[in-house]
């Protein structure tokens, strides 16, 4: 996982590797509707497998708790054909 520099600002963090080493701080159990975060992920990953492309809203939190809305995009790639 990675993520560029503006999630810093995003985030309001000091070092974009400590939204990667601590992803959970940033990712409440439940999203708005109610769903699993971890559940929501895994489906829409394998959304985008299927289908070769999954756009998805996704609420995040800053590093102060306040809630962060985003809007994921994953996109199917193949490898080494």
């Amino acid at each position: 996982m990675d993520v560029n520099k503006e999630a810093e600002n995003l985030f309001g963090i000091s070092d974009r590797q400590m939204f990667v080493n601590n992803y959970d701080r940033f990712v409440p159990t439940l999203q708005p509707d109610g769903s699993n975060s971890v559940q929501k992920t895994a489906e829409q990953a394998r959304e985008a497998i299927r289908t070769g492309h999954c756009r998805y809203p996704f609420m995040y939190r800053r590093s102060d708790g306040t809630p962060l809305p985003t809007e994921e995009v994953v996109t199917r790639i193949t490898v080494g054909r």
